[in-house]
C-alpha cells in the first residue's frame, strides 16, 4: 500500500534531493545575466571533466553503502565498522587523486580541453574531491530513511553555492571565479560536516575486511559510472571538438532547461527504490509484483507529464528570468532533449534491480557497450548535423542503455510489468515529439495526446490513487 509516509518523504528526496544536482541549473539565471555563451560553455566543460573525477575519487563507495548497509543494519557493531572503513578509505582514495589528477590535469586541460589548469582546473579537481564525501553521506542518509536530516544538508549546501556564487558574479563579473569558487566553498564546508557526523556516529576504525567484501564490487561501479559519463558528458566535448564552445555553450543551455525531468525521476527512484529493496529482501522474491509494479507505473506517469509540460512551458518560462536574446536559440533542442528521457524510468528500474542483486559485473559491461557505440557513431553525426547529431545520438543510446539492460536483468529477474504503460505509451510520445519537429507542428498537441492517453490509461490507478490520499489525509 502506497503510504502517506512515502509521499512526503517521495516530495523531500525529490525536490531537496535534487538540488546539489539543480544548483548548477537555478543559476542559469546569474550566469547568463553575467556570462557570455562561451563562458557558459567552458562552465559546462569544467564540471563534466570535474564529474569524471568525482566517480574515480568516490570509488563507488556511495553506492556500496546503499547496497551492503542492508546486510549490516541489524548489527550495531558491523554497521558502525563497516561506514567508518568507507570514509577512512575515502580519505585515502581522495588523497592519491588529489597528487594524480594534478599531474595529468596540467597536461590535460590546456592540451585536450583548452581550459586554463590553474586557478578553475585545481579548484575543480578539489571540489570533485571533497564533493564524493557529500555524495557518500547524502546516500547513506537515503538508505536510512532520516529524511531530516537530508533536507538540512542538502538545503545548506544549496544556500552556501548560490550565495558564494552570487558574491563571486558580483564581485568578479565576467569571470568565471563565481561558479568554480562557488562549488568549491560550499563543497569544503560540507566536507567538514559530513566528516564530523561519520566520526561522531560511527568513529574511526578501519576494517580490511570490509572493503576486500566490496572490491569487486566498487571496481565494476567505477567502471560503469565512468561509461556512463561517456554517455551523459561526451557530447559537450564533441561539440566542442567539431564546432565550438559557444555552441557548447547554447547547447548545455537546453540541457540544463530540461534536466529537472532527469532529477524528477532520480528523486522518485530515491524514494521508492528503499522500499522496494526491503520488500524484495523481506520477501525473498526474485520478481516484481502488483503492488511494487503500482510504483513503477506511478514514477512512469508523472515523467511522462513533466516531459509533456517542460516541452510547452519552458519557451514561455526561461525568456522570465534570462534576458539575453542569444540563449534563446537552445529553444528549437528542448522537444528533443526532454524527449530523450521518456525510457528513463524503466531504465531506473532495471538499473536499480541489477544493482540489488549485487550484478555490478553486468551493468558495467552493457555501459561499455553503449558507451563503445556512442564514441563511435556521436563524432560522426555531429560532424555531419551539427548539434542535431549530438542529439540524435543521445535519443537513440538512451534507447539502446534502457534495451541491454533489460537484457542484462531478465535473466536474474522477473518483470512482470504493464508494458503498455512502462514501454508503448513513452515510445509513442517519443515518436510524436520528433514526428511534430519534423513537420513544424506545435508540441502542444503531441503533450495534449499525451495527457488524454494518461486519463484513459492510468485511469484506475489514478482513482485508487486519489481513494488512497483521501482515506489518508482527509
Amino acid at each position: 500500500m502506497i503510504s502517506k509516509k512515502f509521499f512526503a518523504h517521495s516530495i523531500i528526496y525529490t525536490i531537496v534531493g535534487a538540488l546539489p544536482l539543480a544548483t548548477p541549473i537555478l543559476l542559469l539565471p546569474l550566469y547568463t545575466a553575467v556570462l557570455s555563451e562561451g563562458q557558459v560553455g567552458e562552465i559546462a566543460l569544467y564540471i563534466a571533466t570535474g564529474y569524471a573525477m568525482q566517480i574515480v575519487a568516490n570509488f563507488s563507495l556511495d553506492g556500496s553503502v546503499r547496497t551492503f548497509y542492508l546486510d549490516y543494519q541489524n548489527h550495531s557493531k558491523q554497521i558502525k565498522e563497516y561506514l567508518s572503513t568507507v570514509y577512512i578509505s575515502l580519505i585515502g582514495i581522495g588523497c592519491l587523486c588529489l597528487i594524480l589528477f594534478s599531474a595529468l590535469g596540467m597536461w590535460i586541460f590546456p592540451s585536450l580541453l583548452h581550459l586554463s589548469f590553474f586557478p578553475f582546473g585545481f579548484l575543480t579537481i578539489l571540489t570533485s574531491i571533497l564533493n564524493s564525501f557529500f555524495k557518500t553521506y547524502a546516500g547513506l542518509l537515503i538508505t536510512q530513511q532520516r529524511a531530516v536530516r537530508f533536507f538540512y544538508i542538502n538545503v545548506v549546501q544549496f544556500l552556501l553555492t548560490i550565495t558564494i556564487t552570487g558574491g563571486g558574479l558580483y564581485w568578479f563579473p565576467h569571470t568565471l571565479w563565481g561558479p568554480i569558487a562557488g562549488r568549491f566553498g560550499s563543497t569544503f564546508i560540507l566536507f567538514v560536516a559530513t566528516l564530523f557526523f561519520f566520526i561522531q556516529e560511527c568513529g574511526a576504525k578501519f576494517k580490511y575486511i570490509y572493503l576486500h567484501k566490496m572490491w569487486r564490487f566498487c571496481i565494476n561501479m567505477t567502471l560503469y559510472y565512468l561509461f556512463a559519463w561517456v554517455l551523459l558528458y561526451l557530447d559537450r566535448y564533441i561539440i566542442n571538438h567539431y564546432l565550438d564552445t559557444k555552441q557548447v555553450g547554447l547547447y548545455d543551455f537546453a540541457a540544463k532547461c530540461v534536466a529537472p525531468i532527469e532529477l524528477l525521476v532520480i528523486g522518485l527512484s530515491n524514494a521508492t527504490m528503499p522500499k522496494v529493496f526491503q520488500a524484495w529482501k523481506s520477501q525473498k522474491i526474485y520478481h516484481t509484483n502488483v503492488e511494487i509494479s503500482r510504483y513503477f507505473n506511478i514514477m512512469t506517469s508523472i515523467t511522462l507529464l513533466f516531459i509533456a509540460f517542460s516541452i510547452i512551458f519552458l519557451p514561455i518560462l526561461v525568456p522570465l528570468v534570462v534576458k539575453k536574446r542569444v540563449f534563446y536559440q537552445s529553444f528549437e533542442y528542448i522537444p528533443f532533449l526532454a524527449g530523450s528521457y521518456v525510457f528513463l524510468p524503466l531504465l531506473n528500474v532495471f538499473f536499480y534491480t541489477l544493482l540489488y542483486l549485487k550484478k555490478t559485473n553486468i551493468m558495467s559491461s552493457y555501459f561499455a557497450f553503449c558507451a563503445a557505440i556512442q564514441i563511435l557513431f556521436m563524432p560522426i553525426l555531429t560532424q555531419r548535423f551539427g548539434i542535431y547529431g549530438a542529439i540524435a545520438t543521445v535519443i537513440m543510446m538512451k534507447f539502446l542503455m534502457m534495451a541491454t539492460f533489460y537484457w542484462g536483468a531478465k535473466k536474474h529477474f522477473k518483470f512482470y510489468f504493464n508494458w503498455l504503460k512502462l514501454f508503448y505509451l513513452p515510445l509513442f510520445y517519443l515518436l510524436m515529439i520528433i514526428a511534430a519537429g519534423y513537420l513544424n507542428i506545435p508540441q502542444t498537441y503531441p503533450a495534449l495526446i499525451l495527457v488524454i492517453l494518461i486519463g484513459i490509461i492510468y485511469f484506475k490507478p489514478l482513482i485508487h490513487l486519489i481513494y488512497t490520499l483521501k482515506k489518508r489525509w482527509i
